[in-house]
């Protein structure tokens, strides 16, 4: 009897699941920033990818699988879009002789082209879960993983690119000269770099940067959206591939414009600074990608 009791005893509860750690605010994320490019700087090599993916499993314990069949219908709908994209968008007049004028001024322009998009200031107004570096307010630092994600573009596509061409809603980023000189060093023949000023030239910059673009007046907002299709049409008609934004439609929309013109799925074209799961994989940035897990 007190055996068979005893095998009737519940089981013991299991013990708690450690909480998660809290993410680290802009100030640490730049100190691990600065100790990572110092370790490369000085030969140190980066942490090991073993020690990396413990760091991403405790900073993204929370997270929660994808959905795979999700995925596979987003894939073919992208398809879609791509082949249809030729059909279903024609510039107005005034679009193309926007994108007319903009030929003209780029004409020189060296290929292989990668579009770059550091999408900034509206994501912190609409409360999207920022990445570190889509918060941080240093060039260097929010540059971090896009400046990898070039490399990676080489490497994965196995060319050396001649232009960079560089989508920015964040004035500061746009006008400060550090960006060229960053970008241009990620690539591996030290690549031209062209700036869109679609959100500098006849913009109230201040008010842009700290409200984003639904606060601009209606004109100025007409004005910047106007040049920066025309940036985009441009750029993807000889543009190879994307590094950019997955949550902007900036870098979807190029990413589907040169799938149309080289009628491809638009997910192959482009890699993405907020896909979490990108960045784990991919080479240059696996032992990074626990730096910029989203803010709570």
């Amino acid at each position: 009897l007190r055996r068979g009791l005893r095998l009737q005893q519940p089981p013991p509860e299991p013990e708690p699941e450690p909480e998660c750690p809290v993410p680290e605010k802009e100030e640490a994320f730049g100190r691990c920033v600065e100790l990572q490019l110092r370790q490369e700087e000085l030969g140190g090599g980066a942490p090991s990818a073993g020690q990396a993916r413990e760091d991403w499993r405790r900073y993204n314990c929370s997270a929660q699988a994808k959905n795979l069949n999700y995925l596979i219908l987003q894939s073919r709908m992208a398809v879609f879009r791509a082949l249809l994209f030729d059909v279903i968008f024609k510039p107005t007049p005034l679009l193309q002789a926007k994108i007319n004028q903009v030929m003209q001024e780029r004409a020189s322009a060296p290929g292989p082209m990668l579009i770059v998009h550091a999408r900034r200031t509206d994501k912190n107004q609409d409360g999207a879960k920022l990445m570190k570096q889509e918060a941080s307010h240093d060039t260097k630092h929010t540059l971090f993983i896009i400046t990898r994600l070039i490399k990676a573009a080489e490497r994965l596509s196995k060319q050396s690119f001649g232009t960079l061409f560089v989508i920015s809603d964040d004035p500061k980023l746009v006008l400060d000269k550090n960006t060229a000189t960053i970008l241009s060093h990620a690539g591996a023949k030290k690549p031209v770099v062209l700036v869109s000023r679609a959100g500098v030239d006849h913009i109230d910059q201040a008010q842009l940067a700290k409200g984003g673009h639904w606060t601009l007046k209606p004109e100025d907002r007409k004005n910047m959206n106007l040049a920066l299709v025309a940036d985009i049409m441009w750029a993807a008609g000889r543009a190879s591939y994307v590094v950019g934004n997955g949550k902007s439609g900036v870098s979807q929309a190029a990413a589907q414009l040169i799938g149309a013109r080289l009628k491809m799925d638009p997910n192959y074209l482009g890699l993405f600074e907020d896909d979490t799961t990108l960045l784990e994989c991919v080479r240059e940035t696996e032992d990074v990608a626990w730096l910029v897990e989203p803010e709570a």
